[in-house]
């Protein structure tokens, strides 16, 4: 009988140091991201972000796509990160837009699994 192997992914927190700002939203700072771990092609799970400027509105967006966020308060939001965005190893981008026009990219934080 085979034995199924798991990889194990830690998330870790990279930041860059760009600002885009517009709008009437505040411009939201992204400051850090819950601490995770998954099996490549593991469930969806929640991903939880802090930082300050949520808003009610406030997206998260993995890799640049929109993913269904719950607002916590002005600084805390949880986003739903699909089985298909675990489906190989890989730098993974994370940001949070406040609608209309403010992005953030103040920490622009990337997910990073560590597999071993």
């Amino acid at each position: 009988m085979a034995t199924k192997r798991w990889v194990l992914c830690i998330f870790t927190i990279l930041s860059g140091l760009s600002v885009l700002a517009r709008g009437d939203n505040p411009v939201p700072v992204l400051q850090g991201l819950s601490s995770t771990a998954a099996p490549v092609g593991s469930p969806a799970f929640a991903l939880q972000l802090y930082g300050s400027n949520f808003v009610s509105n406030s997206v998260v967006r993995w890799n640049g796509h929109n993913r269904a966020t719950t607002y916590g308060g002005s600084t805390q939001l949880s986003a739903t990160i699909l089985q298909s965005d675990l489906l190989s190893i890989g730098n993974n981008l994370v940001t949070v837009f406040n609608p209309p026009r403010a992005e953030v990219s103040l920490h622009r934080s990337r997910l990073r699994p560590l597999c071993h």
